[in-house]
């Protein structure tokens, strides 16, 4: 079990057989939503963060801004390959989250 983040990182380098190269200088992002659409072949994510104040909308309906921050574009097979890695990451939160309540 690995025992600091380079642990886990060398790990998963060996799990996907990639070494995975970051760049320190860019900062991660913190989201408020996500749109998720799709067209032939493609699923896109749209990645916002809220803007500061409101604007008004067709009648005086004050709305939300939010900023696209990122934008991924990948293809439905590989679409296919994340939301079952995702289910797999979330079942390891739960087993590690399940585990705590106990010790507690």
């Amino acid at each position: 079990m690995p025992t600091n983040k380079q642990d886990e990182q060398n790990q998963q380098n060996k799990e996907t057989g990639v070494s995975v190269i970051t760049n320190p200088e860019k900062t991660t992002l913190y989201i408020d939503n996500i749109h998720i659409t799709g067209n032939d072949g493609a699923v896109i994510f749209d990645f916002l963060q809220y803007l500061p104040g409101k604007i008004k909308y067709n009648q005086g309906e004050d709305l939300r801004q939010a900023a696209v921050v990122t934008r991924i574009a990948i293809t439905t097979q590989h679409y296919r390959r994340f939301i079952e890695a995702c289910g797999k990451v979330l079942s390891e939160i739960d087993s590690h989250e399940h585990k705590a309540e106990e010790e507690k």
